[in-house]
């Protein structure tokens, strides 16, 4: 009886509140800690760098490859009579066919150049380039080329350069506003991320059209 009124005391319970901001502080210094920052910043770089090798292989060996990833990864990894060509085994061939062709295309070389800004960010704490606005640009760019190149190789063997999400989303676009009305819709939203991203303006098209008028006008 006198264990339960002292854990149910005004001290007990301050006490166990102790205990878990105790916790707590522990867990958070353990990720602010310097040698965890290095170590999360050094396999950034190494994944970075491995992605790098494995989706530059891809565009070598992914047509030998192709068959072999179409059955179980599970059965392809573990099964030592199964060979594959990516310059970074079956790992290699899995993780580039995965990010090249089932989602994003050679886009996905985007998601490599943040790890490796983050990475060296993180380890080194300097920015090669402002991280927030490569963020932002990469991401879009990431998505925009996938369609774009997506529309541009629809009917080619190259059609994976889009990846599926490309295929699928202009496979959409194309049912709605038609094939030349998903160039147009593609065509702009690249000019309006221009203007947004970097503040373009059309002044040259108009030198352009004034330079063209002059011999107009002397006739």
């Amino acid at each position: 009886e006198k264990n339960k009124k002292k854990a149910g005391s005004p001290r007990g319970r301050a006490g166990k509140a102790r205990k878990k901001r105790n916790i707590f502080k522990r867990f958070f210094a353990f990720f602010a800690d310097k040698r965890f920052r290095q170590i999360t910043g050094f396999c950034l770089l190494m994944v970075s760098a491995y992605l790098l090798i494995a989706f530059t292989s891809f565009l070598f060996t992914w047509q030998t490859d192709q068959n072999l990833l179409s059955g179980s990864w599970t059965k392809m990894l573990f099964d030592p009579d199964i060979t594959v060509e990516n310059w970074l085994g079956k790992l290699g061939a899995i993780l580039s066919h995965q990010f090249i062709h089932n989602w994003f295309g050679v886009s996905s070389f985007l998601l490599v150049l943040l790890l490796f800004l983050i990475g060296f960010r993180i380890l080194f704490k300097v920015s090669i380039l402002p991280l927030k606005r490569t963020t932002a640009i990469s991401l879009f760019m990431l998505l925009w080329i996938s369609v774009a190149l997506g529309y541009i190789f629809v009917h080619s063997d190259w059609v994976f350069l889009g990846g599926a999400f490309g295929y699928h989303i202009n496979h959409q676009l194309t049912g709605v506003l038609g094939s030349i009305g998903a160039g147009i819709l593609i065509v702009f939203a690249f000019t309006v991320f221009l203007i947004l991203s970097f503040n373009i303006n059309f002044d040259w098209l108009k030198n352009l059209l004034l330079k063209m008028e002059k011999p107009i006008l002397d006739e």
